[in-house]
């Protein structure tokens, strides 16, 4: 009955296998950044939890300008302060950063904006918050340029975690399912050349791109994922999207699809609520 595993589990448990402390065996130093303060899920807890070795926010962070004096600490600072952290750290860096500037409320933030937006249901909130979009892609444009120029391998995945809420109902009515859950995903390597679209895939299989980017080991995890990826690239609840079409009920998907996602869940039960088999054979482990 775990409706969220990130704050309901993780800082209850003793052992949990992550990305996190996969790299961290591979000698990379991990910190979490969130420019907001810490009151929501449980960040000070969960992050430790995970693996990270340092947690910087609103009051611990060295770049906190904001684009206005009503506005969240930009993309453009925390960015800065990714760059302070892969600059100072002697170690190989993981940083994981969740920005805050294009979170609601947008309205009153700006006295005036570039956009006129119609067709949303709520003009204010629409305009500043492309208002505020137009600022993030200013400062990911100089991130990326920035990074460019580093001699080390540096990749970067980066997505959003939903919608704005401005949206009124005729609106979210009058669109399909996929634009009212879909958000932007992007890899960029400065080393590297990643080819072709990844098309729509759920945020569990974000890793695995970088795996394939890298060609990198896999544990025998990852490699349920990886097949996972083949048969089902996008999954929430009572929504499956199996190949290139989406389902809205589990008894759609075929038998070779309804096994491997039987196999990814009994994984996850023996992890949160089992008895840690699966970790105790090592299926959390790179294999050489």
């Amino acid at each position: 009955n775990v409706s969220s595993p990130y704050t309901q589990m993780v800082d209850k448990m003793t052992s949990l296998p992550s990305v996190i402390r996969q790299l961290k065996e591979n000698g990379h130093r991990a910190t979490a950044i969130h420019p907001f303060n810490t009151s929501m899920y449980k960040r000070k807890d969960v992050y430790p939890g995970l693996g990270f070795d340092e947690f910087l926010y609103d009051k611990t962070m060295q770049h906190t300008d904001r684009v206005t004096p009503e506005s969240y600490i930009s993309d453009e600072a925390s960015y800065e302060e990714v760059l302070r952290v892969m600059t100072e750290s002697k170690e190989k860096d993981f940083v994981h950063l969740v920005t805050m500037q294009n979170h609601m409320p947008f309205a009153n933030k700006y006295e005036e904006t570039s956009f006129k937006v119609d067709g949303t249901g709520n003009a204010p909130e629409a305009e500043a918050y492309f208002e505020d979009l137009s600022h993030s892609d200013e400062a990911m444009e100089n991130f990326v340029a920035r990074l460019s120029e580093f001699e080390e391998e540096v990749i970067v995945v980066f997505w959003g975690d939903h919608l704005p809420g401005f949206y009124e109902e005729e609106v979210q009515e009058n669109n399909a399912l996929q634009a009212m859950y879909q958000t932007p995903l992007l890899i960029f390597s400065n080393k590297k050349q990643p080819s072709g679209e990844l098309g729509t895939i759920s945020p569990i299989y974000f890793y695995n791109e970088l795996l394939i980017l890298k060609n990198a080991p896999v544990t025998p995890f990852q490699a349920l994922q990886l097949e996972m990826e083949s048969q089902l690239p996008a999954l929430e609840k009572r929504r499956y999207k199996e190949h290139n079409t989406w389902k809205e009920d589990r008894t759609m998907l075929s038998k070779e699809t309804t096994e491997l996602l039987q196999e990814y869940e009994m994984v996850l039960y023996d992890l949160l609520a089992g008895e840690g088999n699966a970790s105790k054979k090592g299926f959390f482990d790179e294999r050489p």
